[in-house]
């Protein structure tokens, strides 16, 4: 989102949410993946090493599914780590307005 401040996201692509997530990660990514601006931060499907990006999802069931994909890939140890998430917006980056 290079360039977009926050209260230039029309209101439209924003949701609120709030709740547990889950996500999976090698066990010696858990903290670094909490970490803003860091060139720490393990890379992933949609991001570069050191990028600012957390992807969540609701459920272990929905890791599962998106997973299976990489299944072959994965060569490490994987965890299923739960976060909570206090009230916060999600910005819809496939929304057309952003696009």
């Amino acid at each position: 989102m290079d360039g977009l401040e926050p209260k230039t996201i029309p209101c439209l692509c924003r949701t609120p949410i709030s709740g547990i997530f889950v996500r999976v990660c090698h066990p010696d990514h858990i903290d670094a993946a909490l970490v803003r601006e860091s060139k720490d931060r393990p890379s992933g499907r949609y991001n570069r090493q050191g990028e600012s990006a957390l992807y969540l999802t609701e459920s272990a069931e929905s890791v599962r599914v998106a997973m299976q994909k990489y299944a072959s890939q994965i060569t490490t140890p994987r965890v299923l780590v739960r976060y909570q998430v206090d009230l916060c917006e999600l910005v819809d980056l496939r929304h057309p307005e952003l696009l």
